[in-house]
């Protein structure tokens, strides 16, 4: 009877070692987040109403604040021209200067004027918080219409 106890136990597993593994697995990725947008505003050269731009009196650059983490690459894209404007036919020529800054220090395109029309980048090395400013100056080769302007430069990060 107990061989056949011994036996019974044996085939059902009593007394036998089980093992499992649990396993907790993830990813950290770039990230980036922007918060709320501060609208810029063009002010007019009054010196020369051919020049209109955050830059002049009563301007204001565009601004937004960026928290991030990792090593996130922060573009910013310009337009090659006004996104609304009135008929600019008469103004001739118009050459625009983007300017993009970065609150920190480390920014490699602090202050850099960018192309029209092209992006400039940088690629964050911590993970922190900073804010973007955006730029522009539209000058022309005659006197600017009256009317409502408007630009708009767009920033991505990844």
């Amino acid at each position: 009877m107990k061989k056949h106890l011994l036996a019974v136990a044996l085939t059902f597993g009593m007394g036998a070692a089980q093992a499992v593994q649990l396993e907790s697995s993830g990813t950290i990725q770039n990230r980036c987040d922007f918060g709320s947008v501060t609208p810029g505003v063009l002010g007019v050269n009054t010196d020369d109403f051919t020049q209109i731009g955050t830059e002049f009196t009563g301007g204001q650059r565009a601004s937004v604040s960026i928290s991030y983490h990792g090593t996130p690459t922060l573009t910013v894209s310009t337009p090659s021209g006004f996104a609304t404007s009135p008929d600019l036919a008469e103004a001739g020529l118009i050459s625009f200067a983007h300017t993009a800054v970065l609150a920190t220090a480390e920014a490699a395109f602090e202050s850099n004027t960018i192309d029209v029309s092209s992006s400039v980048t940088h690629q964050f090395t911590t993970g922190s918080n900073d804010t973007l400013q955006v730029g522009v100056t539209a000058d022309a080769a005659e006197l600017l219409p009256t009317g409502d302007y408007s630009h708009v430069v767009e920033a991505t990060c990844l």
